[in-house]
């Protein structure tokens, strides 16, 4: 398998695209240039050998940069007292 290396930024990158952020915001919270952040983003689209943000996330998943955590409980309905309903909380997460 090969190894797909990422720079500091390029993981920082990674880490706020997965948040849904867009390019503008992503600029301002990391305190660089849209166009650095673009750049990053291309390079990261390469390395994956993807063409878009969905299939950077999508290979991160795959690669396993990224990973869901979830925790559950049951909760007894106050609507419907009989009903059990799983409630789960989850979060994504960057491996390092």
């Amino acid at each position: 398998m090969t190894t797909i290396k990422l720079t500091k930024w390029e993981v920082q990158l990674l880490r706020v695209i997965a948040f849904e952020n867009i390019m503008l915001d992503i600029a301002t919270q990391l305190f660089i240039s849209y166009h650095k952040v673009d750049s990053h983003r291309k390079s990261i689209q390469q390395k994956f050998k993807v063409r878009n943000t969905a299939g950077l996330i999508r290979k991160a998943f795959e690669l396993g940069l990224l990973h869901v955590e979830c925790t559950s409980r049951h909760d007894t309905s106050q609507v419907m007292p009989n009903a059990q309903v799983t409630l789960a909380k989850c979060i994504l997460l960057l491996n390092h």
